[in-house]
């Protein structure tokens, strides 16, 4: 009968040492991220940038030199400003798809990085001139250009003509909006639309 006491009170110390190691199973479990936590997370939508351009055509007319006869020249030109939007990090702890780190199961949940994005001002600009040309020519060359916008899902307005003796003027506006990579794509074919400009055969 003496020798009762320790083996009960052995038990009762394993007793409690296994409950103890149960609950702090419990907690560990519940701190660490299911595998496929995250999943249905969405990450923050991709910069928006928004691009606004004006194109302008002048004919320019001058006596030629030494003589008293006149002749024209054109000048045709693109002028593209852009802003956008940076999304700020995600917060730290919050997870994604694949953005897991460290062992366990499914790791621990790492800060969302997004992509980066414009910030601030644009500035881009083409243009091309030539010896010779007419007011026709700077109308085809916007309707030219504005065709090229619609196709990149920009909106364009109506060229509009400034007629004057000396520097007749056509002028159209144009706006642009979508993610950064498209935003790009499309500064590039409206800068390259004015850059191959010829002019048509003038009688």
């Amino acid at each position: 009968m003496g020798q009762t006491h320790p083996f009960r009170n052995l038990t009762r110390v394993l007793a409690v040492a296994l409950v103890a190691a149960t609950c702090l199973g419990v907690v560990s479990l519940a701190r660490t991220p299911s595998l496929g936590e995250g999943a249905d997370a969405t990450p923050p939508p991709a910069p928006q940038v928004v691009l606004t351009a004006s194109y302008n055509c002048v004919v320019t007319r001058y006596v030629v030199y030494g003589s008293e006869d006149f002749t024209t020249s054109l000048t045709s030109a693109i002028s593209i400003s852009g802003t956008g939007i940076v999304t700020a990090p995600g917060p730290m702890g919050r997870s994604f798809p694949g953005a897991g780190i460290g062992p366990g199961f499914g790791g621990r949940p790492g800060p969302y990085v997004p992509p980066p994005g414009f910030q601030g001002g644009l500035g881009l600009g083409a243009s091309t001139g030539f010896p010779g040309g007419t007011i026709e020519d700077c109308h085809r060359f916007a309707d030219d250009l504005a065709s090229v916008a619609r196709v990149l899902g920009c909106v364009a307005s109506p060229p509009r003509e400034i007629p004057a003796s000396a520097f007749p003027t056509v002028l159209m506006s144009l706006v642009c909006e979508g993610q950064a990579a498209d935003e790009v794509h499309a500064i590039g074919e409206l800068s390259r639309a004015v850059v191959l400009e010829q002019l048509g055969s003038n009688p």
